[in-house]
């Protein structure tokens, strides 16, 4: 699997792009500060081997990011296994 992220930076909200030459049985995004802590989680749904999603950029808890380097993580699991795919992005608010 593969992940794009665009624009990055990131001003208002996150584009991302997964590609898979499979269809996962499930797929979860995770977006980890430079420290490490995780800031927010999802379970996506993908149902292409090509698909878009978006991030509007806030915590699990609803607040808005901060601007600083994040790192956007996919996890895909399917009948051959689990693959992960971690993308480095900043966040830069005006």
């Amino acid at each position: 699997g593969d992940v794009s992220i665009y624009p990055n930076p990131v001003k208002n909200r996150m584009n991302y792009q997964l590609h898979t030459n499979f269809i996962p049985q499930s797929a979860e995004m995770y977006v980890y500060d430079a420290t490490g802590r995780r800031v927010y989680s999802e379970e996506i749904t993908q149902t292409l081997q090509r698909q878009s999603f978006e991030w509007g950029l806030h915590t699990e808890y609803g607040l808005e990011v901060a601007n600083g380097v994040y790192f956007l993580r996919i996890k895909w699991t399917h009948p051959g296994g689990i693959v992960r795919k971690t993308r480095k992005f900043a966040v830069i608010q005006p």
